[in-house]
């Protein structure tokens, strides 16, 4: 029996503003930073509104989330760039976690073809 187990950590994140509707899947990628490609730097309180400041600028392909230390406040660097694009500036970092936009058509064939190969393989 062939079976493909996905396990992508995931962030969904979907923004409703009158009849506007955005979504945008993050695969994160801990401890790492992407580097030179950051657009806009911000303070936040958590992933969540670092996700939110990506998901409203359409230039956004990525972020970094920078964690917090004992004197410093969270860290948010929106990217133009992601890791497929930029392989080589993908870097290990103990201080930022990454989060690279994922396509939803990308991310539906995976769980499609999962599906597909066990239902097939039963």
């Amino acid at each position: 029996m062939l079976n493909l187990i996905v396990a992508l950590p995931l962030l969904w994140l979907v923004v409703i503003n009158g009849e506007e509707v955005k979504q945008r899947v993050f695969n994160t990628i801990h401890n790492s930073v992407l580097v030179g490609s950051a657009i806009a730097t911000y303070h936040v309180s958590d992933e969540l509104q670092c996700s939110h400041k990506c998901l409203m600028d359409n230039r956004c392909l990525s972020f970094n989330y920078g964690i917090k230390t004992s004197t410093k406040a969270n860290s948010c660097e929106i990217n133009s760039s992601n890791e497929l694009l930029d392989r080589g500036n993908l870097i290990r970092s103990s201080q930022f976690n990454y989060y690279g936009s994922v396509s939803l058509i990308f991310l539906f064939d995976i769980f499609n073809y999962n599906i597909e190969l066990i239902c097939s393989e039963k």
